[in-house]
């Protein structure tokens, strides 16, 4: 017998949780184990990523855009929407305004989040791939 997560759903869930309003706690040993600035993953860095590249003419997360978060009934069911979220460009461009001043320190920890979720997905591919 072979279990096999239901990946899609899973970013989906949490994609459409984060970008909900929906903040997530991380636990205070998680947040200690990864020195993190703060234990909650939410929205604002990335609704506050989204506001910052509309006038820039170089987007550093060209694929999130406001339409990846302000999401009708049938477009939370799209992986593609829930991926553009969970992105390393994504990611890479928080900890870049972090850098800049641009966000808070806590934004760090959604940075973290969105890449540590990206690290599953392609550990549970590889585990997959292993498998055929």
């Amino acid at each position: 017998m072979f279990v096999i997560a239901d990946v899609p759903h899973l970013v989906k869930n949490l994609r459409n949780h984060t970008v909900g309003d929906q903040p997530i706690i991380l636990p205070d040993d998680v947040v200690a184990k990864f020195d993190l600035p703060g234990n909650t993953v939410c929205a604002k860095p990335l609704k506050q990523l989204v506001t910052y590249q509309e006038n820039c003419e170089l987007k550093p997360a060209p694929n999130l855009t406001s339409k990846h978060l302000q999401l009708p009934h049938f477009e939370k069911m799209k992986v593609s929407a829930a991926l553009n979220v969970f992105s390393h460009s994504v990611s890479a461009s928080i900890e870049l305004l972090v850098d800049q001043g641009h966000l808070t320190k806590e934004s760090l920890t959604t940075a973290w989040f969105l890449q540590t979720v990206i690290g599953g997905l392609h550990s549970c591919l590889l585990d997959f791939l292993q498998l055929l």
